[in-house]
């Protein structure tokens, strides 16, 4: 049985943490992608229902700290206009998300590439010729 060298276990332990290092920032960068792309595929399940409908958004303004009174005298027109600007507003914010999450993960993905390069090199020196 072949006993393995230090380097080339330290190589070894390298190329796993990278592996694991990969998928995760293909995890983000694919969901970076599709919220660029898609943003409603991505948001959360609380801010998308309460965008579907006049009633389900007023609940939630009255909630969050709105006033009632603001809402009930305003006509289904003005609260559908005010819905979709803040629909708008959540679609924005998203997309943002979704372009931080790509160049966070491609910044990683780049500067994980050297140590890996490293461990290549030097694991290849250690088997020798």
């Amino acid at each position: 049985m072949r006993r393995w060298s230090l380097l080339e276990f330290y190589a070894l332990v390298v190329c796993l943490g990278t592996l694991v290092w990969f998928v995760t920032a293909l995890y983000f960068l694919i969901n970076g992608v599709v919220a660029c792309n898609h943003p409603e595929l991505t948001m959360n399940y609380w801010t998308y229902a309460n965008h579907q409908t006049n009633d389900r958004y007023a609940n939630n303004v009255v909630r969050s700290g709105g006033r009632s009174d603001s809402l009930i005298h305003r006509s289904e027109e003005a609260i559908t206009a005010d819905r979709e600007r803040s629909w708008q507003v959540e679609l924005q914010i998203e997309r943002r998300d979704g372009r931080r999450g790509v160049g966070i993960s491609l910044f990683g993905l780049i500067v994980r590439s050297v140590p890996v390069t490293l461990a290549y090199r030097s694991a290849g020196q250690a088997r020798g010729p």
